[in-house]
């Protein structure tokens, strides 16, 4: 890295998205905290512990309702962050990293318009990961989190839904290893389901587990996360394992975290690639549709269908679909934000 360059801003955001995948990670208990908290003030507050305890007993038996009501409280911080990069402030100070594909972009275009200076240093060709933001800079030259949909098309979206179908039937390769070799886990795994309302259908559960989670997760791991790794020049791959690996542990269960584990990357490809976190909101919203609803379908149309089929016919359509996703040409103006 240039020695002009602040390294005290690389290092900020460096931390910063450390301490953005702690809290997701931290987020649920800390919501189960704070809600706790919430109620025993107001049943204080007004003495009405009857109501209190009868408030509390329908929660806990409508586990949509007290799932939506905790990733509401997950969510605020989030938001908050959120809102601060959708309107972010540029100092002439401030570092610019993009990413290895972004240079050529902001070489070209965005120093000719002279929002950014490009290294000197890079008189031989090199592609660095990092620029210098000239004190002519604005606010839209920082990398931030988007929710642009430029670049993603009907031909995009199709190509997300291929891959979601094939990731979903390569899972069952992590069940039949945990299976094989770990039984327990897959008990443990049944009584969550069981009691976590994931198949108590109506539209406590479509906000719970379409809605919700896909906005919320998303948005701290591959939008937050993404996005301060990527102004402290992070290269995409290890940013991507991190905040992955920051999202199989947020699930706070082995058989859960290994495949959501392997959903993140995907995730965060899908995301790097559009610039946007639309397409990754989406892909994550038809992850757990298909996961539910959608596998109980399939189990019923097709009650005999072999496990080594199911398992090598997702590990196809997945290549597939990324490969094609790897392809897939954006619409004109590239995005920015992680």
């Amino acid at each position: 890295m240039d020695s002009t360059q602040p390294t005290g801003s690389r290092w900020r955001n460096i931390c910063a998205a450390l301490g953005v995948l702690a809290y997701m990670i931290a987020s649920s208990i800390i919501a189960v905290i704070v809600l706790l908290l919430i109620v025993s003030i107001w049943a204080v507050a007004t003495g009405g512990y009857t109501a209190l305890d009868s408030m509390l007993a329908h929660v806990d038996g409508n586990p949509n309702l007290l799932s939506i009501v905790i990733y509401v409280l997950m969510g605020v911080p989030v938001a908050l962050l959120l809102h601060a990069h959708l309107h972010p402030r540029a100092r002439a100070r401030d570092l610019t990293p993009v990413w290895d594909s972004d240079y050529a972009r902001m070489a070209a275009g965005d120093a000719a318009s002279g929002g950014v200076a490009p290294n000197p240093g890079n008189a031989a060709g090199a592609h660095p990961t990092h620029v210098i933001a000239s004190t002519s800079a604005t606010a839209t030259m920082l990398p931030r989190v988007s929710f642009s949909c430029i670049g993603f098309s009907v031909k995009s979206l199709a190509l997300i839904v291929l891959l979601v179908i094939g990731v979903q039937y390569l899972t069952d390769l992590v069940f039949v290893l945990y299976d094989l070799f770990a039984p327990s886990v897959i008990e443990e795994y049944t009584d969550l389901l069981e009691g976590s309302g994931l198949t108590n259908y109506g539209v406590l559960w479509f906000i719970a587990t379409i809605v919700l989670p896909p906005l919320v997760e998303e948005a701290g791991f591959r939008g937050l996360a993404l996005t301060y790794f990527r102004r402290a020049g992070v290269p995409f791959v290890v940013a991507n394992i991190a905040q992955a690996l920051a999202f199989g542990l947020f699930h706070m269960n082995l058989l859960q975290g290994t495949y959501t584990f392997f959903a993140g990357l995907l995730l965060g490809f899908v995301a790097y690639r559009y610039r946007s976190l639309v397409p990754a909101i989406i892909m994550h919203a038809l992850y757990n549709l298909w996961g539910t609803f959608g596998s109980e379908m399939i189990n019923a149309l097709l009650p005999n269908l072999s496990i080594v089929v199911t398992i090598a016919f997702g590990a196809v359509v997945t290549v597939v679909a990324l490969v094609l996703i790897a392809r897939d040409t954006p619409a004109t103006k590239p995005l920015q934000g992680a």
